[in-house]
C-alpha cells in the first residue's frame, strides 16, 4: 500500500470523528434546549398556579371579613372600598411590601378593573344594591305589574323579554300577556323548561326567550355609581341591576341575633329586652303586645313604672318597630287607668338618637336570614325606582342625600335615616321598611392573583354569601384578559 493512500484513510477518519462530535453537540444543545424550553414552561405554570392560589388566598381573606359583625367590618375599613386590605396585598409577611417579586392579590368590583375609564376600586359590590328577582315576583303578586314595570327600567330591557323573565321565576305555569311558559320551549332544538322558581345564577337567564346572549353579564361600568347612564348605544350589564343571591343576617352591629318582637312567650321577650335595652323600653313592647294603642286618657305614666302582669294574653302583633312611634296606650295601674306615652317619639332629634339603636336590636321576624331587600345607600336610580312605594321624586333625594355624606357613615347604618333626616314622613318610612336595607352580606368581586410583576395573573369572579356562621362561596367562574390591570398588581414605588 502506498503512502498516500494510507494518509488518505487517516483523514477520512479525522473527519468521522468531527462529524460525530457535531452530532453530538447538535444533540447536547437540542437537549439544553428542551430542558431550559421545560424549565420556562415549569416555571410558568408555577406562576400561574400561585396566581390562581393568590387570587384564592383573596377570597378566603374578603370571606374571613364578611364574617366579622358589621361594627368591626367598619373599623377596618369595611369592604367596598379598602385599598389596605384588598389592593395588593402581598401574601408573605416576612417580605418587603414592595418587593416585586412577592405573590398579592386584589380585590375589584366585576368588570371596572378592565375599563380604564372607571375610576380605581378595591372592594366588592354589594349584591342588595340589585333587584332579588325572586322578590321582584313577589312585589309583582302584592301590586300587579309593579316586577314587569320594575324590569323595563334596565337598559335594553322589553316587554317580552320582561314578561318571560317573570314567568321564568314565577312558580305558576300560566303565561303572561307577552311571556313564555313550556309551550313557548317545547319546539327548540334542545328543548328546555321554565326553572318556574329561582334561578340558581343570573346566567340561567340567557335561556329566557328573547334574552340577548351577551346582555346578563357584559359588564362595562361600577354598579355603584350614580352618573347618568351611558346612551342606547353604550352597552350596560343586567348583572350590575339584577341578582339571585341578595341577603342580609338579621342581626344587630355587634354581631348579636336581634330580638323577635313577637315572640310568644312575652315573659322570655321582655327579659331578652331587658338584656340591651332600657327598662322603659322593655316594658312598653310588652304592654303594646297585649293592650294595643289606644287615645290618652289624662292621667299619665311611664312604663318603667308599671308592673306588667306576664299572664295576661296577646292582642296585638307588631307589623314594624315603626309602629311603636308616637303612640300611646290605656293600662290599669293601681286601681285606675292611666295613658303610657311611647318612649320613641317623631320628634327628628329623638329619632336620631333612639330609633337606630331600637332597630339595631329588635325585628319582626323570627327569620335569621333576610333576603332581597335593597340597600338605599348604594343602588342605583333605575334599582331604587323599583322598590314599593318610592317614586322618582324621592329617589332623587335619596342619590342627592347620598352624595353629601360618607359611604361609611355610622348615622346611616339603617334605612330609617331616611325618617331621621326628614325625606320620607312616618306613614311612607313604614312603607318602605319591609324592602330596604342599609347593606348585605353577600358580595360581588373580581379577585386577582400574581407571583410578581412580571408573571401571569389569574382573574376569577365570585359571589361570597356571610348569611351563615361560615361565609360560603355561592357563585365562581374563571375569567381572562387583564389589559392594563396587570400592573397594579405590582407593589408601588
Amino acid at each position: 500500500m502506498t503512502t498516500f493512500a494510507r494518509c488518505s484513510r487517516k483523514g477520512t477518519v479525522l473527519i468521522v470523528v468531527l462529524v460525530l462530535v457535531l452530532l453530538m453537540s447538535v444533540a447536547a444543545y437540542g437537549f439544553l434546549l428542551a430542558m431550559q424550553t421545560e424549565n420556562i414552561a415549569a416555571g410558568a405554570s408555577g406562576d400561574r398556579l400561585v396566581a390562581e392560589q393568590s387570587a384564592f388566598s383573596g377570597i378566603e381573606s374578603f370571606s374571613a371579613m364578611l364574617e366579622m359583625p358589621r361594627i368591626r367590618r367598619r373599623e377596618l375599613g369595611d369592604v367596598t372600598d379598602n385599598p389596605a386590605l384588598f389592593g395588593g396585598v402581598p401574601l408573605d409577611d416576612s417580605l418587603d411590601a414592595a418587593d416585586e417579586d412577592a405573590p398579592r392579590f386584589i380585590v375589584t368590583p366585576p368588570g371596572s378593573a378592565t375599563d380604564p375609564q372607571v375610576p380605581l376600586r378595591f372592594g366588592a359590590v354589594d349584591e342588595s344594591t340589585k333587584l332579588h328577582l325572586s322578590k321582584l315576583v313577589e312585589w309583582d303578586q302584592a301590586r300587579p305589574d309593579s316586577g314587569r314595570q320594575a324590569l323595563l327600567r334596565l337598559p335594553g330591557m322589553t316587554p317580552d323579554v320582561a314578561d318571560a323573565i317573570l314567568d321564568w321565576v314565577d312558580a305558576d305555569s300560566q303565561p303572561r300577556f307577552e311571556g313564555a311558559e313550556a309551550d313557548a320551549y317545547a319546539g327548540l332544538g334542545t328543548p328546555v323548561r321554565p326553572r318556574n322558581g329561582r334561578p340558581f345564577d343570573l346566567e340561567e337567564l340567557r335561556l329566557v326567550r328573547g334574552v340577548d346572549q351577551m346582555r346578563p353579564f357584559d359588564i362595562t361600568a361600577d354598579v355603584t355609581s350614580d352618573r347618568e347612564l351611558p346612551s342606547d348605544d353604550g352597552w350596560r350589564s343586567w348583572s350590575q341591576y339584577l341578582t339571585v343571591y341578595s341577603a342580609e343576617r338579621n342581626e344587630s352591629r355587634d354581631g348579636l341575633p336581634r330580638i323577635f318582637l313577637n315572640h310568644p312567650q312575652l315573659d322570655a321577650l321582655h327579659q331578652q329586652l331587658l338584656e340591651r335595652l332600657p327598662v322603659a323600653w322593655a316594658n312598653f313592647i310588652v304592654l303594646y303586645r297585649q293592650y294595643g294603642s289606644s287615645k290618652s286618657t289624662g292621667q299619665t305614666s311611664t312604663s318603667d313604672q308599671i308592673t306588667i302582669d306576664f299572664t295576661r294574653s296577646v292582642v296585638r302583633r307588631i307589623e314594624s318597630p315603626l309602629d311603636l312611634i308616637d303612640v300611646v296606650l290605656s293600662v290599669p295601674h293601681q286601681g285606675r287607668t292611666v295613658s303610657v306615652v311611647s318612649p320613641w317619639s317623631s320628634e327628628p332629634l329623638m329619632m336620631q338618637s333612639q330609633l337606630p339603636q331600637l332597630l339595631d336590636q329588635v325585628c319582626v321576624t323570627a327569620a335569621t336570614v333576610v333576603e332581597g331587600r335593597v340597600n338605599i345607600n348604594l343602588a342605583p336610580r333605575e334599582v331604587l325606582l323599583a322598590v314599593p312605594g318610592l317614586d322618582e321624586s324621592l329617589a332623587e333625594r335619596i342619590i342627592a342625600a347620598r352624595s353629601m355624606g360618607s359611604e361609611n357613615n355610622a348615622d346611616r347604618d339603617h334605612p330609617t335615616w331616611l325618617l331621621a333626616e326628614g325625606l320620607v314622613d312616618l306613614a311612607t318610612m313604614r312603607q318602605l321598611l319591609p324592602h330596604i336595607n342599609a347593606g348585605g352580606d353577600v358580595f360581588r368581586a373580581e379577585f386577582w392573583g400574581s407571583a410578581g410583576q412580571h408573571a401571569p395573573v389569574y382573574r376569577c369572579e365570585a359571589v361570597i354569601a356571610a348569611t351563615e356562621q361560615v361565609a360560603r362561596q355561592v357563585y365562581f367562574r374563571e375569567l381572562t384578559g387583564t389589559k392594563h390591570w396587570q400592573s397594579e398588581l405590582s407593589p408601588g414605588p
